[in-house]
């Protein structure tokens, strides 16, 4: 269905609906028992589309891009939901990554300009300021369970943990990696942390004590690009450019 790489894959929360972003501009849904894909493309963005998310409740689909705006879908009726979200002044280039609140309230965008911004969903305006504390391009974001905490890796080699109420970084930064984050999750506790890297590692943190726990997860022969924790917490997947998954406990 698409003219170019997916980057990125969504599901809905019960399942049956998988959202892709490609570097085609597009975003498409398909349906998830017919394998097959559902209306037309959406379009709007003018560059590859890096990120896509569904809501917490399934209604809505969010999209980030190298056009540095991010839209805002409606998972039933395919047309996006008012003007791209660029009110942002410090997202001046690529969104990287997006993530929504566990209560669909927020929304989370990662950038190119080292910022991450928050968004008030309803009203499709900016809550408070930029987060800044990453000195270069911020690969991940994602909240935690509860939604109070919203962590972000970098290509700065560091992993950082915000209070979402709070513009600063809930603690100094998380420095394990030799090499950019790219991707980030936490486990369903809230306690801890993954972090993927293109230094061909995981580390696992402790976010009470922001420090690691155990030794780094080795493996992977080549960058880690995705990292994922099971539902009930006791394992992790991790894809890489090696072409492997590996599940680790």
């Amino acid at each position: 269905g698409h003219e170019g790489p997916v980057k990125s894959l969504s599901f809905s929360p019960d399942s049956k609906l998988l959202a892709s972003g490609s570097h085609d501009k597009t975003v498409r849904l398909w349906d998830v028992l017919e394998h097959a894909p559902i209306g037309n493309p959406l379009r709007g963005h003018r560059d590859s589309v890096r990120s896509v998310s569904f809501s917490p409740d399934g209604t809505t689909l969010a999209s980030g891009s190298d056009d540095n705006t991010i839209y805002l879908w409606d998972a039933k009726s395919y047309q996006s939901k008012g003007s791209p979200l660029t009110g942002h002044v410090r997202h001046k280039h690529s969104v990287n990554s997006i993530s929504f609140s566990p209560d669909g309230a927020l929304l989370a965008s990662a950038s190119d300009d080292r910022t991450i911004q928050l968004w008030d969903v309803q009203s499709c305006t900016i809550r408070g300021g930029p987060l800044i504390g990453h000195s270069n391009w911020v690969t991940c974001v994602a909240f935690s369970p509860k939604g109070v905490l919203l962590a972000s890796g970098a290509k700065d080699n560091m992993v950082r943990v915000w209070d979402v109420q709070s513009p600063v970084p809930k603690s100094t930064p998380l420095a394990g990696h030799k090499d950019a984050i790219t991707s980030i999750a936490w486990a369903p506790s809230g306690a801890v942390i993954a972090s993927g890297s293109l230094d061909k590692r995981i580390l696992l943190w402790d976010v009470e004590s922001h420090t690691t726990k155990g030794d780094p997860l080795v493996g992977h022969e080549d960058a880690v690009t995705c990292v994922a924790f099971s539902q009930d917490g006791t394992k992790l997947a991790s894809g890489s450019h090696d072409c492997t998954v590996r599940i680790w406990n």
